[in-house]
């Protein structure tokens, strides 16, 4: 019996030293196109996750929103638009002349600023 057990073990340890010279080592180039493979996987699922959580924020962000409409909403921002918007802006109301613009300047702001002195003093 414990010749048996002994002959039984010299066997399989004769086809694992068999099995393990017989493996081939893997090829390198099939390797290296796993590993790109791998690394464009991992890519994709990053970007891929980043899409749906964009999308759930922009979901989010819609329905909120949406719950925190006014009616009047619709009038204030055509209102704004046709404010703006609307026509061409015309500046031919505006005039310029030097010697009212240093009339008010001295007139009001050097005369304000003259007050201020006076007042802290």
């Amino acid at each position: 019996m414990i010749f048996c057990a002994v002959t039984c073990v010299e066997e399989i340890l004769k086809q694992r030293r068999a099995a393990q010279t017989a493996i081939d080592r893997p090829n390198t180039e099939a390797l290296k196109r796993a590993r790109e493979v791998r690394l464009k996987q991992i890519e994709m699922n990053a970007i891929i996750k980043e899409c749906i959580i964009y999308l759930i924020f922009v979901l989010v962000v819609y329905f909120i929103s949406y719950q925190e409409r006014d009616r009047r909403s619709f009038l204030f921002a055509q209102n704004i638009k046709s404010q703006f918007f609307g026509g061409k802006p015309s500046f031919s109301n505006v005039s310029y002349q030097s010697s009212s613009f240093f009339t008010v300047v001295y007139g009001n702001l050097v005369n304000i600023n003259q007050n201020d002195k006076q007042t802290h003093t």
